[in-house]
């Protein structure tokens, strides 16, 4: 939700700059499609997938975030796309490590809804206990409307700085 509310974000903002949004039509960097495909599956991943098979469900999103790393560390010099990676491997690496995002709302929420939350993920949240590694990387923020985790507010920045970057840039053209 995080990452959307970005995309919104940036592309409320960008026409205000004076930014076009056609500009985001044309192709920026390699692989581009291949990326938004990867998301859409990081998201099935995530979701569908886990709730029918979770180990199978959390090693294909793995999978699939370590792939995207790929693609972005090269266009690193893009404005937000090293961000964007950062975030990226930030989740990979709280979620591998864990075999799930650990969540901690202690504070936040009440126990039964936090319970409730963690039972709709399908598996792919886990409540941070004494095991949990990096939990500082989990979802422990409290955002609106939820938690996020630090690599959820990169991913986030990174995606919002790319877009902007794209609508504002001069082009010889005109």
């Amino acid at each position: 939700m995080l990452a959307l509310s970005a995309i919104v974000l940036a592309l409320v903002l960008g026409p205000v700059a004076g930014g076009r949004i056609d500009r985001l039509l044309v192709g920026e960097f390699p692989h581009q499609t291949v990326i938004l495909v990867l998301f859409v599956l990081q998201a099935v991943a995530r979701g569908q997938l886990v709730g029918m098979a979770p180990t199978i469900g959390l090693v294909s999103w793995g999978l699939v975030s370590l792939v995207l790393l790929l693609l972005l560390l090269p266009q690193a010099k893009v404005p937000g796309l090293g961000v964007a990676a950062a975030g990226i491997a930030s989740n990979a690496l709280v979620v591998l490590l864990n075999m799930g995002m650990p969540v901690d709302g202690s504070g936040y929420f009440t126990p039964t809804a936090l319970r409730g939350a963690i039972a709709a993920s399908n598996g792919f949240y886990h409540p941070v206990t004494a095991a949990t590694h990096v939990v500082w990387l989990g979802d422990v923020l409290p955002m609106a409307g939820g938690l996020a985790s630090l690599g959820d507010l990169l991913l986030a920045v990174g995606v919002a700085v790319f877009l902007l970057d794209i609508m504002l840039r001069q082009t010889t053209a005109g």
